[in-house]
């Protein structure tokens, strides 16, 4: 079983080791992009929000605590808040 971790999963030239193809790099630098996206996004709309400073200070903190789970927090959650006019999210 120890032989799979010290052989590369991908053919490479002699005396490189290469474990993912490149395309790896470019599927998560994507995914990378996507997310600081999401978030930039998320904190601009939490800041144009009509939330109060409380509020607005926990969903950016969410966001830049949580990434990922801010963002799609605030795309379902946020929806009504920013709808409506609340001063906070229920």
């Amino acid at each position: 079983m120890s032989f799979l971790l010290t052989r590369p999963l991908v053919a490479a030239p002699e005396g490189q080791a290469v474990f993912f193809p490149a395309s790896y790099n470019y599927a998560w630098a994507a995914v990378v992009v996507a997310v600081v996206a999401g978030v930039i996004w998320m904190i601009v709309t939490v800041i144009r929000s009509p939330l109060t400073g409380l509020a607005k200070a926990l969903w950016i903190a969410v966001a830049i605590a949580l990434p990922l789970v801010g963002v799609i927090a605030w795309f379902v959650l946020g929806r009504d808040a920013r709808r409506s006019g609340a001063g906070s999210v229920s």
